[in-house]
């Protein structure tokens, strides 16, 4: 979900000798209907939004769990529910909208997707239904309002 603080989680693990990885810079990629990648535009469109997914490679990150031991890996994704089986404990960052509109405004950095009016609205939208999926699949929810230095607490049990 954009803007629950994954990118910022990635560097402050990093910052703490953690290994880890955003899985929007190391697996993500946008992907036309019949499985082109795609760049996304600036601002892209309802349209455009609505003929693309943002997918992770599943070869690649097989890969990246195979080469590092001890890994965490902040990201999403429309497979991520695919691939959890892949992963030994899985989390949820729990944003709710209002948390979700300030940090969507206020994000700087090379992810600006939630930028736009409909791109706002499609990430208010998968709220409910992502939460939803991540409780049935057992994910451990965590509220996205935490700092960092929390956050680090509960998943590495520190």
């Amino acid at each position: 979900m954009p803007g629950t603080g994954k990118t910022t989680l990635t560097a402050y693990f990093i910052k703490k000798g953690k290994t880890a990885f955003d899985g929007d810079e190391e697996l993500g990629k946008w992907l036309d209907k019949r499985g082109h990648v795609k760049r996304m535009m600036k601002h892209a469109s309802k349209k455009w939004l609505s003929e693309h997914r943002w997918r992770w490679n599943v070869r690649k990150l097989k890969k990246l769990l195979k080469d590092n031991r001890e890994l965490y890996l902040f990201g999403g994704a429309d497979n991520q529910f695919d691939v959890l089986d892949l992963f030994d404990r899985t989390y949820y960052l729990k944003a709710d909208k209002k948390l979700l509109a300030k940090r969507l405004k206020t994000r700087t950095g090379p992810y600006d997707f939630g930028k736009t009016k409909h791109q706002k609205e499609l990430v208010f939208g998968w709220i409910n239904s992502v939460d939803r999926r991540a409780k049935e699949n057992g994910l451990i929810f965590i509220d996205a309002s935490l700092s960092p230095n929390q956050i680090f607490r509960i998943i590495t049990k520190k």
